[in-house]
């Protein structure tokens, strides 16, 4: 799970290197860490949030990462803020709502909505792994990824939470 928070940030970090424009200040990798609840659906979280706030270039972004059990059953849910410009938001966001979707073998992909927030998910069909992707309020991103689960728990997950009350 850390791999693909690690792997979130270093997409991020590469889009922030190509843009031109600053939003706010992003919050700090702490503040963060307080939409990540210590439980959430019978899940525990297992050690420290981890997180980071990097600054380059005159753009900064934070991010707060919280891996959870339920015995052998893992979730992961990732918040990234990133003062960048609207347009890099929109370039990534804007595939998310233009109604694509996937069907293989493997997996099943769409567009999705969750609590006004546009985002994407996808389900593992042979490992029955499950992950959401949202952005939220044109600033952060956030990710839910679980083991043997499906995108109806993720959703019911972030419904749970408090992302609505993150500062716009």
């Amino acid at each position: 799970m850390k791999l693909f928070t690690k792997t979130l940030a270093l997409i991020l970090l590469s889009m922030m290197m190509f843009s031109l424009q600053a939003q706010d200040k992003v919050l700090h990798y702490s503040e963060l860490a307080k939409f990540l609840p210590t439980t959430v659906k019978d899940y525990a979280a297992e050690g420290d949030v981890d997180g980071a706030t990097m600054e380059a270039n005159g753009t900064s972004y934070s991010t707060a990462s919280q891996d959870y059990e339920k015995g052998d059953l893992t979730l992961n849910l990732t918040l990234i803020d990133y003062s960048e410009a609207g347009e890099m938001y929109q370039a990534t966001t804007m595939p998310w709502s233009l109604g694509m979707s996937i069907d293989t073998n493997e997996e099943q992909a769409n567009g999705i909505q969750v609590d006004g927030f546009t985002g994407w998910e996808v389900y593992h069909k042979i490992d029955k792994d499950a992950s959401i992707v949202l952005g939220i309020y044109e600033r952060y991103i956030f990710a839910a990824q679980c083991t043997d689960c499906d995108t109806q728990f993720l959703k019911e997950v972030i419904q749970s939470l408090n992302l609505k009350d993150l500062p716009q």
